[in-house]
């Protein structure tokens, strides 16, 4: 169970939580920055994981006047004036270390949920509406693990926990989203846009991260205004897209191609077209339903 010293600037300079058995420490001495940086910390309860390494960062007032400076390692990483960008550097800092102390595993970035007691990943380029798609499942009720970045190994999944970036559009387009606008404060971000770091918890839902085998894997394709449609997904193509979202396909690229290989050989592959996000709710439920039991 992650846990976290609080969320006021009293205390909140000392930040400790946990992802994937890696636990992160964050000495933060700028006091505006504290609050944001415990805000946007990840809570999903972790279950059977083993022990990691200890991540260590250090958050301190650089040389300019309002400069903010993150160290890793005993080296700067980035200097910004923002704090929402010092927050944001810290997730993918965070991502990426614990991604590389789970040795043999490959990283796709992928959102993963639990659907009718089966596991599935959501995949998609750029502007497939991946994030708006999986806070639509969160709030239909279905237990949402992470909508950013997905581990595998042998047929299994492990998703890395990282708090939602909600955008305003998707607020429009999700009502059932909507009380975040009162407990959760919006942030400004020049790439992102207006949003707030956002979880399961914060919508009364659980967060739970574990192992489990995926049964169906769906590459999302935008289909904004139009109808939601579920199709059968030729394998190789499974695999051909795949390849595009392992993060770190370089270092050991045979290896990944196995697993990537192995997952499409052991679960169903589809194409969703993403249009309305409420009938795309129920092709996936439908689809996913309609599979046959898992072998033993």
């Amino acid at each position: 169970m992650n846990k976290l010293p609080g969320n006021t600037p009293a205390d909140a300079c000392d930040i400790r939580y946990q992802v994937l058995g890696c636990p992160i420490h964050i000495r933060c001495s700028v006091p505006h920055v504290a609050p944001i940086l415990a805000e946007a910390a990840p809570r999903a309860e972790e279950e059977g994981l083993p022990d990691g390494r200890t991540i260590e960062i250090d958050v301190r007032q650089g040389d300019g006047r309002k400069l903010i400076e993150l160290h890793h390692g005993g080296r700067l990483v980035c200097q910004h004036f923002d704090p929402v960008r010092i927050a944001v550097e810290i997730e993918s800092l965070v991502t990426h270390q614990v991604a590389e102390s789970w040795v043999g595993w490959t990283r796709l970035h992928a959102g993963c949920a639990t659907i009718g007691g089966r596991r599935a990943l959501f995949s998609g380029d750029k502007a497939a509406g991946k994030t708006t798609l999986m806070l639509t499942l969160l709030a239909a009720g279905h237990e949402v693990h992470g909508d950013e970045n997905v581990l595998l190994r042998s047929g299994v999944t492990l998703p890395v926990p990282r708090k939602f970036h909600l955008r305003e559009g998707t607020l429009d387009l999700v009502p059932e989203l909507a009380t975040v606008r009162e407990s959760v404060s919006s942030r400004e971000h020049p790439v992102i846009g207006p949003f707030r770091f956002c979880d399961p918890i914060d919508l009364g839902r659980p967060w739970n991260v574990g192992f489990s085998p995926a049964a169906a894997v769906f590459i999302l394709e935008p289909g904004f205004g139009g109808r939601s449609v579920v199709a059968p997904c030729a394998k190789v193509d499974l695999v051909r897209h795949l390849l595009f979202q392992t993060v770190n396909l370089s270092t050991e690229p045979g290896r990944e191609i196995r697993e990537i290989s192995r997952l499409a050989d052991s679960a169903a592959a589809f194409r969703l077209r993403v249009g309305d996000l409420a009938e795309a709710v129920r092709e996936i439920e439908a689809t996913l339903a309609a599979l046959p039991p898992r072998a033993g």
